[in-house]
């Protein structure tokens, strides 16, 4: 059953099946009662406060993502999360601790630019995929208006060693392997939706 996870800061869009006995309240609405799409993106935007849609099933989970999509400039992405045997590569970004992910360009697939973007953030070559692992979902402002990225994760290997060299040009300050004991540090000053990705691990 699928369900989405919109995060805009600290807040996030749920839009999932119900239980039967789900508590409307102001941040729980059923999906059925909303009339206006663009109306409810605003006040969120605006408040930022958690929202959950709850649908009754999963055809309409999907109907009220496209909705809310269509709210939206709506952009592709795709990433890595790259192991080297007990280490894992991540960037340093705007301050914040990040995966290495891009844009889909036209005519690529999103396993083709997520290897692509990978090596180009980070250096890191000789990957493979080894699972196509989750969605993730966040909305930020570009230029006047807000943005809703799609980002589809693969966990990739390599097994050759490699020190990352940074893409600096595009604003990453740091690529670097961690260890798994180094986990919590990298959790503590990241993005929800990262948070949310590693649990598909």
């Amino acid at each position: 059953m699928q369900s989405y996870n919109l995060f805009y800061k600290n807040a996030v869009i749920c839009i999932r099946k119900f239980a039967k006995k789900t508590i409307i309240s102001d941040d729980v609405i059923l999906k059925k009662n909303i009339s206006d799409y663009k109306k409810l993106i605003n006040n969120f935007l605006k408040n930022v406060n958690n929202l959950t849609i709850a649908c009754e099933n999963q055809e309409e989970v999907t109907e009220a993502f496209e909705k809310i999509k269509k709210c939206f400039e709506f952009q592709k992405a795709a990433g890595g999360i790259v192991f080297l045997e007990n280490k894992m590569l991540i960037i340093n970004k705007f301050g914040k601790y990040d995966l290495p992910k891009g844009h889909v360009e036209q005519g690529e697939t999103d396993a083709q630019t997520a290897l692509r973007e990978v090596e180009e953030e980070t250096g890191v070559t000789h990957l493979n995929i080894v699972k196509d692992c989750t969605f993730s979902y966040h909305i930020f402002s570009q230029k006047n208006k807000f943005v809703l990225k799609q980002t589809h994760w693969f966990v990739m290997t390599t097994n050759v060693w490699q020190e990352p060299n940074a893409q600096t040009e595009e604003g990453i300050e740091q690529a670097t392997w961690i260890s798994k004991e180094d986990i919590d540090n990298f959790k503590a000053n990241t993005y929800p939706s990262l948070l949310e990705v590693l649990t598909y691990l």
